[in-house]
């Protein structure tokens, strides 16, 4: 922040964590606020987007479909209806009626937003992802399709985890889901070529490649890397435990059951 603010007496310098309008006016209202109500004010925080906002690539409606289908007998009626009618509005609806940049794209977004509509589509509605399913399919193909022919991750290893992570995940679902008639798996030889790129992306020390924005000290989830040695054996080869860190996203599934 130090080194902005000196930058800004010489250059013209425009520092927001957020461009919205709403969000700026909130942070405005909230310094105002705090003024007021002074330190010892009771505070509760609670995220909402405004009710216009329709999620198509969302990973709150695949996290919430995911719910509904591991713990539908012990959700209560209201609850599963909201997740049904929300999901419905602003993930499958927008999808159908809408053509999305992330359906053309070759870099990790198309996994990931694919993944969470095709995902949430499966557990919640899936006569409608046999209705979108080549549509939904191409993201994954364009993706695998845009990857170096040795499986590097030009985007590092942090993205190798978010990206492919997603193509992992989403592929396992559609496995399941189509009693292995849809193997995303190996669909194309790249994909175990990318599985594995970890054990070409750390140097001595256990610092990983610092592709693009990722950082030197990006660690792979120990779940998501024992996954792919499970689908393509010892050709994904294990890593020293100084490589791993147990990470609380799209791998963290991969070693239990969803049966």
């Amino acid at each position: 922040i130090e080194k902005i603010k000196d930058a800004s007496k010489e250059i013209p310098v425009f520092f927001t964590f957020n461009f919205s309008l709403g969000v700026n006016l909130l942070v405005a209202l909230s310094k105002k606020a705090a003024a007021v109500l002074g330190n010892d004010f009771d505070i509760e925080i609670v995220e909402k987007h405004h009710n216009q906002k329709l999620d198509a690539p969302s990973g709150t409606a695949l996290m919430l479909a995911e719910i509904y289908y591991l713990h539908e007998d012990r959700l209560e009626p209201i609850i599963k209806a909201c997740i049904e009618r929300e999901c419905d509005r602003r993930i499958f609806t927008p999808f159908e009626n809408n053509h999305y940049w992330y359906e053309e794209c070759t870099h990790n977004w198309a996994p990931v937003c694919a993944g969470n509509v095709a995902g949430a589509m499966i557990y919640l509605a899936p006569e409608r992802f046999d209705k979108n399913k080549d549509r939904l399919l191409m993201p994954f193909k364009n993706f695998i399709a845009g990857q170096p022919d040795d499986g590097t991750c030009l985007e590092g290893i942090s993205y190798w985890q978010y990206g492919y992570g997603f193509y992992v995940m989403t592929a396992q679902i559609i496995y399941e889901y189509s009693n292995g008639e849809i193997d995303l798996f190996y669909s194309d030889p790249k994909v175990k070529k990318i599985a594995q790129y970890p054990s070409h992306a750390f140097l001595k020390g256990y610092t990983s490649i610092s592709n693009a924005d990722s950082t030197p000290d990006g660690k792979i989830d120990k779940d998501l890397l024992n996954f792919l040695r499970s689908k393509f054996g010892s050709d994904v080869p294990a890593l020293p435990e100084e490589c791993y860190a147990h990470w609380r996203g799209n791998g963290g599934w991969l070693n239990k059951s969803r049966r």
